[in-house]
């Protein structure tokens, strides 16, 4: 029940089952790390600890226990979540949305200052990959991406920057400080060039995938990272941090709500100045949790205008001029107007394209609100979702087949 995401019901039998087998005491400890609760988890561990101390004197000759396995990683874990729980950020978090696992970069909606998100499809030829997407700055000079070393067989973050010829550099890894540990893929770059946001899985994680921050120094090398700590890491997978620094939104995306094949993104109001709560704040663990991000909001907030303009958001290039649209080729080079286009015949499918894109957009905002009313307890509209996910995942190949044969023509 545990390993399958009903920790509730699971604790029930374990409370019961920890009265005959002490192994029990250990998967309470763990739930109690999971609910944010590290008094309750320590107190688990000691009842373990205890109850095998007396086995191990009851016990002769071969019939020795074995100490459980997962005992040092759950006090790691342990010692990680009380430190993490001494400083939980206060921010403030105007909206989440539910969205597919597999393509969830492609809800995050930056200015065009902050760079854009792309699948790993978009790479040159030639160019080892392995990770979840790539990260471009605005100038589209440069990328950032996860990719397996061939070695150690872990993701490592990738740069590279386009040459005077057009032509991409060979890819470098960004180095031992941040690759070190276990896989670290989802870059962002904030745009003064040097604040870089990541995620990491390895031995400084709470748990999955945690978001860390480091910055470039003079040598061009990244500093020592740093786990940015709660409420954005939790014992689950944190990932993709990205800050416009044009709206003033940040986001992050989460499976800590654990939705099956879709995962959370958050949208919050970052701050230049990190404020933490109070170690004895009443909720804390409410708070680090993410119970309901209404309650970070002060009385009379709102922030439905700012979410509109999110949505509504269109790209903006230097000198104020705004983008038709936005559409990029595998080699770098990107369209942002009707007259980029050399063929008539790649335009007219272009205009296919953006006229279903739009109509997707919609319907994913329906499809949105019905898994919204899902989630609630209204079961009646399950055939509803059924349909729209049906009709989402037909527009998605109608529209990679667009994308093909726009490149294909164009180039």
């Amino acid at each position: 029940l545990y390993k399958t995401g009903n920790a509730k019901e699971a604790n029930r039998h374990l409370v019961t089952a920890a009265k005959k087998e002490y192994e029990a005491y250990i998967y309470l400890a763990q739930i109690a790390c999971d609910e944010y609760a590290p008094g309750e988890a320590e107190s688990y561990v000691e009842k373990y600890k205890d109850a095998f101390s007396a086995a191990l004197k009851k016990a002769r000759g071969k019939n020795k226990p074995v100490e459980s396995p997962l005992l040092p990683v759950l006090e790691q874990n342990l010692e990680k979540l009380r430190s993490m729980m001494a400083r939980v950020e206060k921010i403030v978090i105007i909206d989440s949305v539910a969205v597919d696992r597999d393509t969830f970069f492609e809800a995050y909606k930056l200015a065009s200052e902050s760079g854009a998100f792309y699948s790993q499809s978009s790479l040159p030829d030639g160019f080892s990959s392995g990770g979840a997407m790539v990260y471009m700055p605005e100038s589209q000079t440069s990328m950032l991406w996860g990719a397996v070393n061939d070695d150690s067989g872990k993701v490592e973050l990738m740069e590279s920057s386009l040459l005077s010829d057009g032509s991409w550099e060979n890819p470098h890894s960004l180095g031992t400080e941040i690759n070190e540990g276990g896989d670290a893929d989802f870059p962002f770059l904030m745009s003064d060039g040097v604040t870089l946001y990541f995620a990491n899985n390895g031995e400084n994680s709470l748990g999955g995938y945690d978001i860390f921050i480091s910055r470039r120094g003079d040598d061009n090398k990244f500093l020592a990272p740093q786990n940015i700590g709660m409420p954005y890491n939790s014992p689950y997978d944190d990932y993709l941090l990205a800050i416009d620094e044009q709206t003033g939104v940040g986001w992050w995306a989460t499976d800590r709500n654990q939705l099956g094949d879709q995962i959370t993104i958050y949208k919050f109001i970052p701050s230049d100045l990190r404020i933490n709560y109070a170690p004895d704040e009443a909720g804390l663990a409410g708070f680090a949790r993410i119970d309901s991000f209404r309650d970070t909001w002060a009385d009379g907030e709102d922030y439905t205008q700012l979410l509109e303009t999110i949505d509504n958001l269109v790209p903006v290039i230097k000198g104020g001029k705004e983008h038709e649209f936005v559409f990029s080729f595998p080699d770098g080079k990107m369209y942002t107007e009707w007259d980029d286009f050399h063929s008539g015949a790649a335009r007219m499918l272009m205009e296919q394209y953006v006229d279903a894109d739009a109509a997707a957009k919609v319907d994913a905002k329906t499809l949105d609100e019905l898994r919204h009313r899902y989630a609630s307890g209204d079961k009646s509209v399950a055939s509803q979702i059924l349909e729209f996910e049906k009709k989402a995942e037909k527009v998605r190949k109608s529209q990679m087949r667009l994308i093909n044969e726009i490149i294909k023509i164009e180039q």
